[in-house]
């Protein structure tokens, strides 16, 4: 999708490019603004190019690098985990944050971006199943004794395997995740 929609902003600037080169008076100047106003959406996606996706997890607690941005929390200055809707209707965890976190640091780097204190996760563009995500980091905020699996350099196997992630999960941070998803290849 989003190739497609820089082929479509692309194409439509330089429609409105050549539209405005050739008309005259007060319509050249409000069609050549409309075609540097889709240079947005260009300058948007080549931004998301330039920059790799990827989460931290360590026992301390998590960190995310995206496009919009770099952040960093430390689990007790979780205030939540909620799902949202990335684009094509993916699925988004909503990392958010204490308003008095101290741990808290981020960079932003999109400049269309607007803060909110929240680090968006998508799942999807990290190759993982997003169920098996949402387990894990609800387990991490909620149970710490488990944060010391995230110790070394070996992804845990929570993250891979759902009949692991299904049988090592408590009831009280499974249920609010399971009652909406349920991971690829597990059963409970």
């Amino acid at each position: 999708m989003p190739a497609m929609t820089l082929v479509a902003a692309l194409a439509a600037a330089s429609t409105f490019a050549v539209v405005a080169a050739t008309v005259s008076g007060v319509w050249r100047i409000a069609w050549a603004l409309v075609a540097v106003l889709l240079l947005g959406p260009v300058v948007s996606h080549l931004i998301s190019l330039r920059q790799p996706r990827r989460l931290f997890l360590h026992p301390r607690g998590l960190g995310s690098a995206t496009f919009h941005l770099d952040g960093e929390v430390h689990w007790d200055d979780i205030q939540s985990i909620d799902l949202g809707v990335g684009m094509n209707n993916s699925m988004v965890l909503k990392v958010g944050v204490r308003p008095d976190a101290q741990s808290y640091r981020e960079r932003w780097r999109h400049p269309f971006s607007r803060r909110r204190g929240v680090i968006d996760i998508d799942p999807a563009v990290l190759g993982l199943d997003g169920t098996l995500l949402w387990l894990a980091l609800r387990l991490y905020v909620l149970e710490p004794s488990t944060r010391e699996e995230l110790r070394g350099d070996r992804v845990p196997t929570r993250l891979l395997d759902p009949r692991e992630a299904l049988a090592t999960t408590p009831q009280h941070v499974s249920d609010a995740v399971l009652a909406t998803f349920r991971p690829e290849g597990g059963t409970r």
